[in-house]
């Protein structure tokens, strides 16, 4: 009976020094955010948030996020794209306040997070920053308009003959000027695009149809303004057909080379600061061939370069859906990745990175710096939703970063598919 409670009492000191080695870990921060090993969310299941204008910190890997909202309606989108203007002075975001409700666009301090007020207009999908910094571009039916945040006037840019719409989409839509964007006749993106000037007025040739070369699923001007990139749907995708998978045209349409024989969610920017790529990733099993001679796992993040197609690796594995954000100035430096995290349960099955927000360096170095958990997940028996996904928006000094989560929700409580708040963190230099 002694020697029983004895190997009791041992069993219970073993169990407590593992627990405090564990909290000890979880708390040594700065370890944490250059970690290579995976690194599951406490309290996964029963963690709320503060009410909105509180903070609290991230347990893993001590970021301080800044509660901005606690209304459960911020929507967001399946695309990567800018909602700073282009001053960072201001943000805005999509809010549905319910299921039969309109969407209304809020707009935010892009400093402090502070709520400024309601923005007009419905269609928050189509809504975009370009050059000037007080005037937020919406694009509905025929129209171009530019709605001026400071003094609520609501200009026409432009009107077409016919109805126009984004063909994004991925990559910001505007180049890093604000001037280029690209705009599609019709419902099928891909058909009838052409480049439109927002500034000047110019507008660029229609494009030819590109099917039955490629089934367009998305196109956005690049960064520079020299290029569109243009990415198909997987199941015309093949090295054999140039067209398909992710390439990059010219402004005028004409084709310059297929960048990788996949593609996948992803943004733009400049590896080691000044050769203009794309950043996405390895896709696999599929395409695991394609992959493996350029030094890349399918999970690896990458970037390609527009130039010549070299690929430079950014991350050593991950996690499988992503979420991207690079945005003019930080493009050159960073990408921002969101690592969805679906349904999936930190007590059973986690992954490195799975369900955290990361900075990721542009210079091939793999030094990845972990910021946080951002604890988005499928808020019904899915495992993945778009309307679920964490959404993240960085601005253009690199040092505001916001995002979206449902974390405030019990996971399965509700069928309303938004259910998201807004958060925001201080990036600090490294």
């Amino acid at each position: 009976m002694a020697t029983k409670k004895t190997a009791l009492a041992c069993g219970l000191v073993i169990y407590a020094c593992v627990a405090a080695c564990a909290a000890a870990e979880r708390h040594d921060y700065a370890k944490n955010r250059f970690s290579p090993e995976i690194l599951t969310p406490p309290d996964y299941k029963t963690f709320r948030p503060p009410p909105a204008g509180q903070t609290f910190t991230c347990p893993v890997f001590g970021t301080e996020i800044h509660v901005l909202t606690d209304h459960h309606s911020v929507v967001g989108w399946n695309g990567e794209r800018s909602n700073f203007s282009i001053d960072d002075k201001h943000f805005v975001v999509g809010v549905k306040p319910g299921p039969d409700k309109k969407s209304l666009v809020h707009l935010y301090d892009g400093r402090s997070g502070a709520f400024i007020k309601t923005i007009p207009i419905t269609h928050f999908d189509s809504v975009r920053w370009g050059y000037h910094p007080k005037i937020l571009f919406h694009f509905k039916d025929r129209q171009v308009r530019g709605y001026n945040v400071e003094t609520d006037e609501d200009t026409l840019i432009r009107e077409f003959d016919e109805p126009v719409r984004l063909c994004g989409g991925d990559g910001n839509d505007f180049d890093d000027k604000g001037e280029w964007i690209l705009l599609n006749y019709g419902k099928k993106t891909g058909l009838r695009m052409f480049a439109f000037n927002v500034r000047t007025g110019q507008t660029k040739p229609e494009w030819n149809s590109l099917a039955p070369k490629a089934d367009v699923d998305y196109a956005s001007v690049t960064p520079s303004g020299k290029y569109v990139a243009v990415l198909g749907r997987s199941k015309n995708a093949s090295p054999k057909n140039p067209h398909s998978g992710t390439g990059i045209y010219d402004l005028d349409g004409r084709f310059i080379r297929q960048l990788a024989p996949y593609h996948s969610h992803c943004d733009f920017g400049y590896v080691n600061g000044n050769d203009e790529c794309i950043i996405m990733k390895g896709w696999g099993p599929t395409y695991a061939a394609w992959c493996r001679p350029r030094g890349v796992g399918t999970r690896d993040m990458l970037a390609i370069s527009f130039a010549g197609g070299k690929v430079t690796k950014l991350t050593d594995g991950g996690s499988n859906r992503i979420q991207t954000a690079a945005v003019g100035d930080s493009n050159r430096r960073y990408v921002y990745v969101a690592y969805e995290a679906g349904n999936h349960n930190p007590d059973r099955k986690w992954d490195k990175y799975l369900g955290e927000i990361v900075e990721i360096p542009l210079d091939g170095s793999l030094r990845v710096r972990r910021l946080l958990h951002h604890r988005a997940r499928s808020s019904i028996n899915r495992s993945h939703t778009f309307a679920d996904q964490p959404e993240l928006w960085i601005n253009h000094a690199g040092n505001r970063l916001f995002f979206r989560s449902n974390m405030a929700l019990e996971q399965g409580s509700t069928k309303h598919k938004y259910g998201h708040d807004l958060f925001m963190i201080k990036i600090p230099p490294r």
